[in-house]
């Protein structure tokens, strides 16, 4: 420390003190500087500390009406999924207290101070800078619980504040705050990180908050405000309508930019303006959820942790940049892609995007047989959809030669062998299906087959011709089965369980 006299280099003017201090109330809107340079020390007045001053923020807040509403149906190929995007404004996400713990805020909105303490700021750190340039101090660290720092305002000059967290958030950005002439502006290039173990991205990418005040002096008041914003855009998902049951395993970023330059300004507006550029490198990010979501009962719940916000570097979506689900369902597993231009163009910096997934049910069936000479048999029906269902079969036959239909088939061309506890599981109607008497669960087959095997006795009088012997079937959703679509006879509604 020096006191009594200053002290300069070629480079750098330094004010050094002791300090002493501390409040009780905290406040993250405005995060406040008040100090003054004086020569003896023991002249300085308690006014001239720097101290903080933090108050509780509101909370992320919805950007419209229309964009939290807004819905979007992505096809998988035959399967699908229901998205919608709430877009929030992320701003100011602290809280009181200090929990060393979760210095990363990672998105999540603000901590009320008398609750668990999760994911609150511990510290976050200060630079200064004279209007010609020369550093005033780099890299002060303040602890949010106590509101201290060493540093006092230099007697007639103004400052320029950087201040971030953590304090990693400080990679090229000191030597990088610089007035540009118009203002005074900062930049930072930025890799995202990726996890070694393949399903841990989300919990590893940091997330960095910047604030800018320029111009700022001891005659301006006591506190000078500083508003933070987040440098990445917050990816997040939520439980919207699902079969109960259903584990949603990972979710991936596939294909998103990875990396690039940003430059930050204030702004009389937005309180900062964030510029992202040099944007090349495309990486996948995935995040394992194993989440069992219970049914309707679950909607609307966080399916990741705060932990496991995504904090992905704001960009354009490339052409190829697709949101990655993988989900169970009673052992049955889908893996569905979808490009994420189709749901969100652009993300932005400071912005919070909430994907609310919603699975519908689909109904899926595939049927195996095998056929050996004059004998087809081991039929097996399972539901490969995502939806409990109903299924009714039937059985539809040709004679053909060369691809050509030349008769039809007759049941007595051949003889059908059934299981023994065939009527207990199956009706055979006039409409000639074969309706299955109870609900198929996905992954599951019929307790008894069809039928067991059926064997070819009369041949067709066309010479060369060959039978083909196809079994079709056809599956509804189980819920669906009062409804009007139901697609089976009436009288066959009061006998299915």
């Amino acid at each position: 420390m020096f006191y009594g006299q200053k002290k300069f280099d070629m480079q750098k003017r330094n004010y050094w003190s002791a300090l002493k201090c501390g409040v009780a109330a905290f406040c993250v809107a405005a995060v406040a500087f008040a100090c003054t340079k004086e020569e003896n020390p023991k002249a300085f007045k308690e006014s001239d500390k720097i101290a903080f001053s933090v108050a509780l923020d509101n909370g992320v807040v919805a950007k419209s009406s229309d964009g939290a509403n807004s819905h979007f149906l992505c096809s998988f190929g035959e399967d699908s999924v229901y998205l919608s995007v709430c877009e929030l404004d992320n701003s100011v996400q602290w809280a009181l207290g200090a929990d060393t713990a979760a210095v990363e805020t990672k998105g999540a909105p603000i901590e009320d101070p008398s609750g668990s303490g999760e994911n609150r700021l511990a510290e976050f750190w200060v630079s200064a800078k004279l209007d010609d340039g020369n550093i005033y101090f780099a890299d002060e660290m303040v602890e949010v619980a106590s509101g201290s720092s060493g540093r006092y305002w230099p007697k007639e000059e103004k400052l320029n504040f950087l201040a971030y967290a953590p304090l990693a958030a400080n990679q090229n950005v000191t030597a990088n705050f610089i007035n540009d002439g118009d203002a005074w502006t900062g930049s930072v290039s930025y890799t995202m990180p990726t996890d070694d173990t393949d399903g841990n991205d989300a919990e590893i990418l940091p997330d960095y908050i910047y604030t800018i005040a320029s111009g700022k002096s001891k005659t301006d008041g006591v506190a000078v405000p500083l508003t933070f914003h987040h440098a990445f855009s917050a990816i997040s998902f939520t439980a919207g309508v699902m079969p109960e049951g259903v584990v949603i395993k990972y979710i991936a970023l596939k294909n998103i930019y990875s990396s690039g330059s940003c430059s930050f300004v204030e702004d009389a507006t937005k309180g900062i303006e964030f510029t992202w550029s040099s944007q090349e490198v495309q990486t996948t990010f995935k995040q394992d959820f194993s989440v069992l979501v219970n049914g309707s009962a679950d909607k609307g719940i966080a399916l990741n942790t705060k932990e496991q916000t995504f904090m992905v570097v704001p960009q354009t979506l490339p052409d190829n940049a697709e949101f990655e689900v993988c989900f169970s369902l009673n052992g049955v597993e889908k893996t569905l892609c979808k490009a994420i231009k189709d749901v969100t163009v652009e993300w932005e910096a400071d912005k919070k995007y909430v994907y609310n997934i919603s699975l519908p049910d689909e109904v899926s069936i595939e049927i195996e047989d095998s056929v050996e000479g004059a004998v087809k048999s081991d039929v097996e029906i399972t539901n490969t959809g995502i939806a409990t269902s109903y299924i009714r079969a039937a059985v539809i036959g040709y004679w053909v030669v060369e691809d050509y239909v030349v008769a039809a088939w007759n049941e007595t061309d051949g003889n059908f062998v059934y299981d023994a506890q065939w009527d207990n599981y199956w009706i055979k109607h006039s409409d000639g299906f074969y309706y299955y008497k109870y609900p198929l669960e996905p992954g599951k087959s019929p307790e008894v087959p069809l039928f067991k095997t059926y064997t070819l006795v009369n041949q067709t009088s066309y010479e060369q011709a060959e039978l083909q012997l196809n079994i079709m079937v056809q599956a509804v959703i189980a819920s669906s089965k009062e409804s009007d679509d139901w697609p089976w006879p009436d009288e066959l509604k009061t006998q299915l369980n």
